[in-house]
């Protein structure tokens, strides 16, 4: 029979996880942080002609679940060749992991 309890590891990672955030300066710098990431990340695809944030609408767009579009030069959806081998760059250069399950 299985015990439904979680893990003494899961339980760590997220003491250690509340700890890191009180050394940043607590919720305010959690927040703080996010939005500056963010802003990166808008900054960015407002530059770029071939990037869009799914969510039209900025008002509706998370911070902490980002989510693009890739289009290819000529404004059409990026094919799905073009975007494996730009996962597999992402993978390789160690900027994210596990993209491809996500969103066609």
């Amino acid at each position: 029979e299985t015990i439904n309890t979680p893990s003494m590891m899961c339980v760590e990672d997220y003491l250690d996880a509340l700890r890191w955030a009180k050394s940043i300066g607590g919720l305010p710098a959690l927040l703080a942080k996010s939005a500056a990431n963010f802003k990166v990340l808008a900054d960015f695809e407002a530059k770029t002609g071939w990037l869009e944030f799914l969510c039209a609408v900025p008002e509706h767009r998370s911070n902490t679940s980002v989510c693009f579009k890739m289009k290819a030069p000529s404004g059409e959806p990026m094919g799905s060749d073009a975007v494996a081998k730009f996962r597999k760059l992402l993978e390789q250069k160690g900027v994210c992991f596990d993209i491809g399950a996500y969103r066609d």
